[in-house]
């Protein structure tokens, strides 16, 4: 932690920072500030940004939590990415916060513009800070729901509703009594961040001078992703043994179709069966998107499987793992393998794709996927999740209703 908090508050921005929104990031732990006198902001800039370099730099102790709470969000949104996300958060507001002159040009750079955004705009602040945790989600639980077409009601009353069941569920597992759920609709899906506690924590701290033990609770932020046109849920950043229990309660409060995520094909999403009825040579398809450079598979794994005759069930018995920097995973597994063939008793059971995109520069955009079937299809899913799904649902390798029954590729 102390060496994330240096990373942003780095001599460099120490020696750039706007002073005026420094003091009064300050200024908001003035009683618990040990260490720091706040009248050196009054002796002019070096005097200032002397005493900031001294006071960040540092031993970890002498820093309140508060302000190091304050620094850790603003630092989550101070780069190019929450700088995005930022922009995006405010165009939706109608809130300006572009450069009002040339002079003011130089104090956008990411960590200033989120620092400014926390003082001045914190409904700005709070949404894209909520959005940061879609963005960085990259293996949710999916679901398919029992139709489509469904929309979700977002009225206060179903989210009130949604809250208390969920904050009952964060109770039960220790977490807290603080729930705050985040409403936004990006495009046709509907986002709901569930903002909740974690685990209590205990740990010493030193104040004054003297060793005092703290108890506290970080923030933590659960992911619901709900699209009516595919019926389709995500569930990310809540644990597993409680995504079944968020679905339905989704369902009950928002959707108003209790058991809508519960049927056995729930988690029937995505399949490699396309790739296995091609063998060894398949493709992606991508010439369909022109902003798509390239599409490789550069892992594929393989599994023998076989009866097992003390049970009675099926069980693995041998798997490979190939990963191919040159992106034929296939072709290399076919070349270690040449006796093997898809079929009852070798699998198909993973495949590792990396889709190159078009990002208006020179350096194309490169985003890595692991399908693992029935129901993993692991990204980062943030500038380019509807494109990926694009892919994947043109090579037929997304399973239901709403997938190609027969794949461009294997055809």
């Amino acid at each position: 932690m102390a060496k994330n908090l240096r990373k942003f508050a780095n001599l460099q921005f120490l020696n750039t920072v706007d002073l005026a929104l420094m003091r009064r990031l300050l200024e908001r732990h003035a009683a618990a500030l040990h260490g720091f006198d706040g009248s050196v902001f009054d002796q002019g800039p070096e005097k200032a940004r002397e005493a900031l370099r001294a006071y960040f730099q540092g031993p970890d102790g002498d820093r309140p939590e508060g302000l190091i709470a304050d620094l850790f969000r603003i630092a989550e949104l101070g780069n190019a990415q929450g700088l995005e996300l930022l922009l995006e958060a405010a165009r939706r507001r109608g809130v300006a916060i572009a450069p009002a002159s040339k002079r003011e040009e130089e104090k956008q750079e990411p960590k200033q513009v989120a620092l400014r955004c926390f003082l001045d705009h914190p409904q700005v602040f709070n949404e894209a800070s909520d959005l940061l945790s879609v963005a960085t989600m990259s293996a949710p639980v999916e679901l398919r729901g029992a139709d489509v077409g469904l929309q979700a009601h977002t009225d206060r009353r179903a989210l009130a509703a949604f809250e208390r069941e969920a904050k009952r569920l964060f109770e039960a597992d220790l977490r807290g009594s603080y729930c705050r759920v985040g409403c936004y609709h990006d495009n046709d899906r509907l986002i709901l961040i569930v903002t909740h506690g974690t685990p209590l924590k205990t740990t010493e701290v030193i104040e004054d001078g003297m060793d005092r033990v703290v108890s506290f609770r970080e923030i933590a932020r659960a992911v619901l992703s709900y699209d009516a046109g595919s019926g389709r849920l995500e569930i990310g950043r809540i644990a597993k043994a409680r995504c079944d229990e968020f679905a339905d309660i989704f369902a009950r409060c928002l959707i108003g179709k209790p058991g809508f995520f519960s049927r056995p094909d729930a988690k029937k999403l995505y399949t490699l069966a396309p790739a296995e009825r091609s063998g060894f040579g398949f493709r992606i398809a991508h010439a369909f998107d022109p902003a798509v450079r390239k599409v490789t598979i550069f892992e594929a794994e393989v599994q023998h499987v076989g009866l097992d005759r003390r049970t009675g069930r099926t069980r693995v018995y041998q798997r490979l793992i190939l990963r191919d920097p040159s992106g034929d995973a296939l072709a290399s597994l076919c070349q270690h393998m040449p006796g093997i063939r898809f079929g009852p008793d070798w699998q198909l059971s993973r495949l590792g794709i990396e889709v190159e995109i078009d990002s208006g520069t020179t350096k194309p955009d490169r985003v890595r996927v692991m399908l693992n079937p029935p129901a993993v299809a692991k990204f980062k899913r943030h500038r380019h999740e509807h494109r990926i799904f694009e892919i994947l649902h043109h090579n037929g390798l997304v399973y239901g209703r709403d997938a190609r029954p027969t794949a461009v590729a294997a055809e």
